[in-house]
């Protein structure tokens, strides 16, 4: 696929050999820095002066000062105004601009010692782009000359528009040494007007876009895994067709893009399309994906453990009677002597070095190779008795072929789509086996781990799916802030919040640092209406919503985000 950067507002260059202007692609910019303010006007108002059909960026660097030294350097300014207006031989004109330089001076000193108010260094910044370089530079004049006429100073950033471009993006770029001078200087109650200038942009650094604020269309981008948030949890609400999957989808590639690892429990198999899309593995318990999952592989967290290999076997005993329902302990002695007999033809032992790479044992200490370990196919003839034999053919081999052959994901910590499909007995204990497989990689994996459960309710909708639905309860608690979360998604609310008399569904609801609602049925608003972990405003906001829109809610921030996505996330998405 072709990655076209212009066409995805991605700059492919960046001319800055003009001092007039800065040229990205196709456009052009102008950077404008203010040197000064009126003392009496809020700046609020200036701004709002200005005629609204003008587009431009506006930067505001706030950072504190060592007031003490100010003061010190005030009373010493203050002291040698007073010496030179007694010696001066000027005129009237400049004697009255000494006076008033030094009144100023008494005045700051004053706010100072005895309000108590400190001293800031503020710096705007202030850019605008068009597609003509001289209709770019007339509105830049024509911007300044509204600025002076309410009093306020400002210079064209000559020869400095890239720096200009660099602090107007949502970077965090400190103030470079370019503009450091250019500031305003300005008390605590001074700065206390330019506030409410409100943050309406939420942006975390290592983030992704999650949409846009319906009011300002700012940008709302977040990073889950932030210390700052309680966990990284999620859970997602919408009725059919309110765009809570197209929009899980659209995190999904940019998590994906971002770096993060994700496996994502499908259902209904809403994201084979994606993973097909994007060029990555997904097992499916439904058909021959051509993608297969080996539990006969040993995995770099299971080798750690004390005993690993009896760990190992007894962990795929379980597995093999869950589905094939051994109980006798003839039969159950017989299949755990034929894995470890299995294991022994490949050289496998209880010695760790054993499933060590020999190429690699005095580096890296890598594991084995994939196609180095046995599979199910291969237990088979090391059975004796023929019903055994038959049954886990009947039971294993011919309903999960995804089990039965050499693992070949090879970005299996990056992005992996498990289709669970029909919810019987069998899949949901291969999905069982399956999530705890991937919560152990998740806790072993370095990198930050999303496990996405998706439609969730369906596993919590009778007691033959409960299992499950306990299980995610549990992740819930146990996978906490640093490295993973949990991303639930459901549109069925009854069943979500009928569960265990709805203890479950508010459980998660309360485990959940980030929340996400979408458009949804009067009824299901009704049962929300009833928690007491959901105020009324997120109620009158949830019933207010249109498709493609979402009321998130996290930390103390609750507010209505649109959810767009870019040509390259349409493709992506779309079915080919």
């Amino acid at each position: 696929m072709d990655f076209n950067k212009q066409k995805y507002n991605l700059p492919s260059y960046i001319d800055a050999t003009s001092f007039k202007y800065l040229k990205i692609d196709d456009k052009y910019l102008i950077g404008i820095i203010i040197k000064s303010l009126p003392h009496q006007l809020n700046f609020l108002d200036v701004m709002n002066g200005i005629p609204k059909n003008e587009i431009y960026d506006l930067s505001i660097y706030v950072s504190k000062k060592d007031t003490s030294k100010i003061l010190k350097e005030l009373t010493y300014y203050i002291s040698s105004s007073n010496s030179e207006i007694k010696t001066s031989k000027g005129n009237q004109s400049d004697i009255d601009i000494l006076t008033k330089t030094k009144d100023d001076a008494r005045e700051l000193r004053k706010k100072i010692q005895i309000e108590g108010e400190e001293i800031f260094y503020v710096n705007f910044v202030i850019t605008m782009v068009d597609e003509d370089s001289t209709t770019l530079l007339r509105r830049a004049k024509n911007f300044q000359s509204k600025l002076y006429a309410k009093a306020i100073f400002s210079n064209l950033l000559n020869f400095r528009h890239l720096d200009a471009y660099q602090l107007t993006l949502p970077l965090g770029y400190p103030i470079n040494k370019i503009i450091e001078k250019e500031y305003v200087n300005i008390t605590t109650s001074g700065l206390s007007y330019i506030f409410p200038f409100y943050k309406t942009n939420i942006f975390d650094n290592n983030g992704i876009i999650f949409g846009y604020t319906l009011n300002e269309n700012k940008l709302c981008n977040l990073d889950v895994f932030d210390q700052k948030y309680t966990n990284s949890n999620m859970c997602i609400f919408g009725s059919s067709g309110s765009g809570k999957s197209y929009f899980t989808k659209i995190m999904i590639i940019r998590n994906y893009l971002n770096g993060i690892s994700q496996y994502i429990f499908d259902i209904e198999g809403e994201y084979i399309n994606l993973s097909k899309n994007l060029d990555l593995g997904y097992i499916s318990l439904v058909n021959d994906s051509h993608f297969y999952y080996n539990p006969f592989q040993i995995y770099d967290y299971e080798v750690k453990a004390e005993n690993y290999l009896d760990k190992k076997i007894d962990k795929l005993l379980k597995f093999i009677t869950s589905l094939c329902g051994f109980c006798k302990e003839a039969q159950i002695k017989e299949i755990k002597k034929a894995i470890a007999r299995l294991y022994d033809e490949y050289s496998i032992t209880s010695d760790r070095n054993s499933v060590i790479s020999k190429e690699n044992m005095s580096i890296t200490k890598k594991i084995l190779k994939n196609y180095q370990f046995p599979t199910f196919t291969e237990l088979i003839p090391l059975l004796k008795t023929k019903k055994i034999k038959d049954v886990i053919k009947e039971k294993i081999i011919n309903v999960f072929p995804v089990l039965c052959k050499i693992t070949n994901i090879d970005n299996l910590k990056q992005l992996l789509v498990i289709h669970v499909g029909n919810i019987t007995t069998e899949a949901l204990n291969v999905a069982s086996y399956l999530l705890n497989e991937m919560e152990e990689i998740t806790k072993e994996n370095t990198q930050k781990t999303l496990l996405y459960m998706d439609e969730v309710w369906k596993y919590i909708s009778n007691k033959d799916t409960a299992m499950i639905g306990d299980k995610i309860f549990e992740m819930y608690k146990t996978i906490r802030k640093s490295k993973a979360g949990i991303v639930t998604i459901t549109q069925d609310i009854t069943d979500f919040f009928n569960y265990q008399e709805g203890n479950y569904g508010k459980s998660i609801l309360n485990n959940s640092a980030f929340k996400l609602f979408f458009k949804l049925d009067f009824s299901d608003i009704d049962i929300l209406s009833k928690l007491s972990c959901i105020n009324s405003n997120i109620i009158n906001s949830i019933s207010k919503l249109d498709k493609g829109q979402a009321l998130i809610v996290f930390s103390n921030n609750t507010f209505i985000i649109n959810i767009k996505s870019n040509e390259y996330e349409k493709e992506i998405i779309d079915e080919r």
